[in-house]
């Protein structure tokens, strides 16, 4: 009587292993095609002008274009254009 009880418990724990088993499987398999959606390839597309962003030609541009703003930057600010300090003098 007892050998039985442990023999039926014993069938219900493997029972219950496969399942567990047979769960962990599809929740793998399921965490594998999130991570591939997130992380994967297709995250991760390549436009056709991202490739000349850093090109010899656009790096020279944009040099220039900083060179002309920092002039832009620097050239003094008048009053109209009309030196005030040589208004006074006269």
């Amino acid at each position: 009587m007892i050998a039985a009880k442990i023999e039926s418990k014993n069938d219900l724990l493997a029972e219950r292993v496969v399942a567990l088993e047979r769960e962990n499987k599809i929740l793998r398999e399921e965490l594998a095609l999130l991570r591939q959606h997130m992380f994967g390839r297709r995250t991760e597309r390549i436009e056709p002008g991202q490739l000349g962003l850093f090109s010899n030609e656009s790096l020279q541009r944009a040099a220039a274009e900083a060179a002309t703003a920092l002039e832009d930057v620097r050239k003094p600010r008048g009053h109209g254009g009309v030196d005030l300090r040589l208004s006074i003098l006269k």
